[in-house]
């Protein structure tokens, strides 16, 4: 999901796999001009971190978080 703090919009698409999901990232913050993404690391996160580092974007910078449990409002 991807959501834009300005404007409250949101954006998600179910997808196969990691890499699936860090190229669509990797597509919507290209469409929306952003410089950072914040992944959570918990479950498929972990996952899709990985394959954002690998894909090595220069213009987004990619923010790893840990939570303490599937709620993202439990953030440490």
């Amino acid at each position: 999901m991807a959501i834009e703090p300005n404007n409250e919009k949101g954006y998600s698409l179910r997808c196969k796999g990691a890499d699936e999901a860090s190229h669509y990232i990797e597509i919507m913050c290209s469409q929306h001009k952003a410089r950072q993404v914040i992944i959570p690391l918990n479950g498929w996160g972990i996952a899709i971190y990985d394959c954002l580092k690998k894909r090595n974007l220069k213009n987004i910078d990619i923010v790893p978080i840990r939570c303490i449990g599937e709620k993202l409002n439990n953030w440490r």
